[in-house]
């Protein structure tokens, strides 16, 4: 489609409506004479009309818009009365203006307008709406129910309030893509316009280029046919004629030609129109259906992505209630688990969780062989509570090994070894933990 425009374009004002790309696509517009490239500026709420209908209107719409498009929210808000002084040094209030450009509005409510537009208009009937396919109060098309406010048509206060349905028509439409491919469309059509001459209209005589409007705007003019073309005499006669009556034939056979001819024109024209119309719904239909099947691909990305993720998260459920019923057999996280190579250590998993190594007797003879310490495995006998349940250095080293490969904190530690308290978790820490870091820095330069 092209919304042609012959009027210049307003400057320095910008559009509110939050996109980036907004400017680069309303400078190509302008480029190409379409009407999508103006900036028309958004009803005021803050300066109230002293007509109570309009007031009304204009609040529906400020309120409509802001669903619509979220971003312009602050802007809207900035329509506050400034305050500033006149040369008579007197307040006056000044009305600050926001602005939307025209090609928000989608194409069904800018072809709805018959003539060529400037602006669009704020309101309209919803009947009018409704013919013209811009509403459906069950969605699907340009606005729904929501959009729908009524309005006293009364001209008068004094009469008795006539309410009939209106709706607000609010910019609905902010998709980057589609816009780029309407200002491919609308170049198009200019691009096949431009070629296009009224050379039937001259006959076979040489025509000289001239800029022409694009041809949904100029059509060759209609000529009111005089009636059936003559019947074509023979040429004998044609010469029995005298020759005013001989003038009079071959003048009125002209004339019939030439409006036959020019009902061709108009004919092929019309048929060009229709075509052209079509092409650019057939490229619209492309365009959304290209749109769609990029969609549905994304959808299903996301949708596979999400089954990935689904799967992870049963294999890692899975692995976690394998670890917890370990931990269920094993009596849970306490001193005997712990340090037994029968307890919960013997989960792979869980001891490289805990302690940084998957193989628990491997970890044994490690330590044994690095502090020159013994594996002593916890008895129940010896695991008391409070003061007296000293750690040995093998079970003093494995505090360590828990409190670095886990956030858990002294006071957790302390419970799971016995009931320790702080301060002599934090003593075995602070004794081991350099210790293990000094090994584990040798162990890495070997």
């Amino acid at each position: 489609m092209y919304f042609p425009r012959h009027k210049p374009f307003s400057s320095n004002i910008s559009c509110i409506c939050g996109l980036k790309e907004c400017k680069s696509i309303t400078t190509q517009f302008r480029a190409i004479q379409d009407a999508r490239g103006q900036l028309q500026a958004l009803p005021n709420s803050v300066a109230n009309s002293r007509k109570t209908k309009a007031n009304e209107c204009i609040a529906f719409y400020g309120k409509r818009i802001r669903v619509h498009r979220p971003l312009v929210t602050n802007a809207l808000d900035t329509q506050i009365k400034e305050k500033t002084v006149r040369s008579t040094r007197k307040s006056q209030d000044k009305r600050k203006e926001v602005y939307i450009a025209t090609w928000h509005f989608d194409k069904k409510v800018l072809s709805s307008f018959e003539d060529e537009f400037s602006t669009v208009q704020r309101e309209m009937p919803m009947s009018e709406a409704r013919a013209k396919g811009i509403y459906n109060a069950r969605g699907g098309s340009c606005y729904t129910k929501a959009d729908v406010y009524e309005k006293d048509i009364n001209s008068t206060r004094k009469r008795k309030p006539q309410l009939e349905k209106y709706i607000v028509l609010v910019p609905t439409f902010f998709d980057i893509q589609e816009a780029q491919f309407d200002i491919k469309i609308a170049r198009a059509i200019i691009g096949q316009t431009a070629k296009k001459t009224h050379i039937a209209q001259r006959g076979n005589h040489p025509s000289v280029p001239v800029r022409t409007l694009p041809a949904e705007q100029s059509s060759p003019k209609r000529k009111k046919t005089k009636g059936p073309i003559l019947e074509m005499k023979d040429p004998i006669d044609i010469c029995s004629m005298d020759t005013k009556a001989r003038l009079a034939y071959l003048q009125k056979l002209a004339e019939d030609i030439d409006d036959y001819k020019a009902s061709q024109v108009l004919k092929i024209w019309d048929l060009e129109q229709r075509l052209k119309v079509l092409v650019g719904d057939l490229l619209t239909y492309k365009s959304l259906l290209g749109a769609a099947k990029i969609r549905e691909e994304e959808m299903e990305k996301r949708h596979r992505d999400t089954l990935k993720e689904k799967n992870e998260l049963n294999k890692s459920n899975m692995s976690l209630k394998q670890q917890l019923r370990a931990m269920k057999d094993a009596g849970g996280l306490n001193r005997i688990s712990l340090t037994s190579k029968d307890g919960i250590c013997a989960n792979s998993k869980i001891c490289a969780q805990l302690y940084g190594f998957d193989d628990f007797e491997f970890l044994i003879e490690f330590l044994e062989a690095s502090f020159n310490i013994k594996y002593l495995e916890a008895k129940a006998s010896t695991v008391t509570s409070g003061k007296g349940n000293n750690l040995t250095e093998f079970e003093q080293c494995l505090l360590a090994l828990v409190y670095t490969n886990t956030n858990w904190g002294y006071e957790i530690l302390g419970l799971m070894f016995g009931g320790l308290s702080k301060r002599t978790v934090g003593m075995y820490i602070n004794k081991w933990v350099p210790l293990l870091g000094e090994r584990g820095g040798m162990m890495s330069n070997l």
